[in-house]
């Protein structure tokens, strides 16, 4: 993974229990003939987690424990791993505590969801943003 992790440590329990979680269903995945399973990007963008692997959606199971890692992270202080919220950082979006904000930052973006920030059908897209094929 020539780009490693970019992210907070906060969320280094999210990404532990998820490839815990991925390492049986990879291993299924590999054994019925699929490609061999790489990590290729883990980073933050726009407040979440962003896990970048080498499949096309081939796998559901997969597919869905990497959106629940993410949608873990939109909730998960990136900073110390305490429950977090979206803010506004400038000109960024982070998740964080109410500890790790500023006061400029501690104007809570109410309640947005990652939804609400890609409203053109994000259910579509987060596969393209998910699992890239190289």
């Amino acid at each position: 993974m020539p780009l490693g992790f970019q992210h907070g440590d906060g969320w280094f329990d999210i990404l532990w229990r998820l490839c815990e979680d991925l390492e049986p269903l990879v291993a299924e995945f590999e054994v019925a003939g699929g490609p061999k399973f790489e990590v290729l990007q883990v980073k933050e963008k726009f407040g979440g987690l962003r896990f970048y692997v080498n499949c096309r959606n081939d796998n559901d199971a997969i597919r869905h424990r990497i959106l629940a890692a993410q949608e873990e992270s939109f909730h998960t202080c990136e900073v110390c791993g305490q429950p977090g919220r979206l803010r506004r950082e400038g000109r960024s979006i982070k998740t964080l505590c109410d500890e790790h904000a500023s006061e400029e930052e501690k104007q809570v973006m109410a309640e947005l969801t990652h939804a609400q920030l890609w409203p053109a059908q994000t259910a579509r897209l987060c596969g393209l943003y998910l699992c890239i094929s190289v």
